[in-house]
This record gives structure tokens, C-alpha cells and sequence, in this order.
């Protein structure tokens, strides 16, 4: 009965070790993604900025 008592002991341990494990590689991967986004969209509206336009006008 002790043995089993320290295995689900261990067990426990190293699930919750696991699971703090796995949410930290989940919001940090949703961090990464996030932040790639943001530089995606300052990236597209620099070159939105730097697209002038010159319209010609040729009058006969």
C-alpha cells in the first residue's frame, strides 16, 4: 500500500510538472504568433505608406 501511495505521489508530481510544462509552451507560442501578426501588419502599412501615387494629366 505504501509503494502505490509514493507512485501516485510521483505520479502526481510529474502530471502537474507536465501540465505547467505544456501551458507555458502553449502561451508562448501564442506570444510568438501574436507578436509575428504585429509585425506583419507594421510591415504592411509601411509599404501602404510608401506607395505615393502621381497622377499625369495630359490635356490636348
Amino acid at each position: 500500500m505504501r509503494k502505490a501511495r509514493q507512485f501516485n505521489r510521483r505520479m502526481m508530481w510529474g502530471m502537474m510538472a507536465m501540465a505547467v510544462i505544456l501551458l507555458a509552451v502553449v502561451f508562448g507560442m501564442y506570444y510568438w504568433s501574436m507578436r509575428n501578426q504585429q509585425e506583419k501588419q507594421k510591415a504592411a502599412q509601411a509599404t501602404e505608406a510608401q506607395q505615393d501615387t502621381l497622377t499625369v494629366v495630359i490635356e490636348e
